[in-house]
Order: C-alpha cells, then structure tokens, then sequence
C-alpha cells in the first residue's frame, strides 16, 4: 500500500482512510470517553464533599416570623417569612426588636447537593408550637393571659420558658377535646 500525503483540504479523506484501517478513531473516542469520565469521578471525589453551602433555621421568639440564614461561598444573607400569628402580633402589638432563637438544625451543603454535616442544639421551647396553635390561643385568651405568656417566652430561665408552652399545649389539648366536631 501507497503512503499518499495529505493537504489539509483532504482532511475528510483521511478521517475515512484511519476509519477504514481498523478503527483507529475509535480508540480516540474510547480515550476521550475514558478520559471524561475519570474527570467526573475526580470532581465527585474531590469536590463531593466540599461545603459551599449552609442554611439555618431560626424564629422570632415573640412574633414567632421565620427566618432562614444563608451562606453561598462565604457570602450570608437571610429569608424572612411571615405567618398567621407574625401578622396577627404586629397588627395588636408594637413594632419590637426580633429575639431570633434556634429553631431547627444548620445543614451544609456540597456543591453536588450531598449534606456535608448537620448541626442541632437546644432550641427555644416556643419552636415546638405551631404559629397557627398560638393564634388560636391569643385570640381566645384574655389580655393577663396573653401578657403571662409573652413574658414567660421571654424570660431568661428555661424551666419557665417550658411551662409557658407546656399551659399553651394543655389549653390546646382541652381546646381539641371539647371540640372533636371541628378537630379530627
């Protein structure tokens, strides 16, 4: 067999003649499919569990309003998000300064969307209560009533943060059982 030389005009030619000779340019697509796929599995290992990203809960311990905090590539910032009883405390209570406390667990995030660790404390008491709960019971409450519980939320002692929401739970409890029409 003849070696003939090529010119670049003749580039088709020989993309057919290497093809012809026993699949040459399949061994190049075979190594450039090896290649790409060690480089994904490379990512996956070296950046897999790489944290870029962290979001935390947290709620208003007075106007129960949640907060989301977070953080892109050392870059923070914050969601805020009403509900019925946020809306309710601001429409009958002055403007006050939010006493954000713990809520959930912080949770960071790879770049591949994987959980890189989670991060739980002690919450404040008042997260276990659902806002909806909590407007049914200031709307039903006296204003004492009301004015006990925004001071046991408040207080600095944990035990008294915990009978505050322990009187709410049994109001809610008695609440359900007298009306077993309405709640299932």
């Amino acid at each position: 067999m003849e070696k003939q030389a090529f010119s670049s005009f003749d580039s088709d030619r020989a993309v057919d003649r290497i093809a012809a000779q026993g699949g040459v340019l399949t061994m190049v697509k075979r190594k450039r499919i090896a290649v790409a796929g060690a480089t994904v599995i490379g990512m996956f290992v070296l950046f897999g569990p790489l944290t870029i990203r962290t979001r935390g809960h947290l709620g208003c311990c007075v106007c129960r309003m949640e907060r989301t905090e977070h953080s892109l590539l050392g870059i923070a910032f914050h969601t805020d998000r009403d509900n019925d009883f946020a809306e309710w405390y601001l429409a009958h209570h002055p403007r006050h300064e939010h006493d954000w406390r713990r809520s959930g667990c912080t949770v960071g995030i790879s770049a591949i969307g994987w959980p890189t660790y989670f991060a739980c404390g002690r919450i404040h008491p008042v997260a276990i209560l659902q806002p909806s709960v909590l407007l049914w019971y200031c709307q039903q409450a006296d204003e004492a009533t009301r004015r006990a519980y925004f001071e046991g939320i408040q207080s600095t002692d944990p035990a008294v943060q915990q009978q505050t929401v322990d009187a709410v739970n049994a109001w809610f409890e008695q609440w359900a059982a007298s009306h077993s029409d309405v709640w299932p």
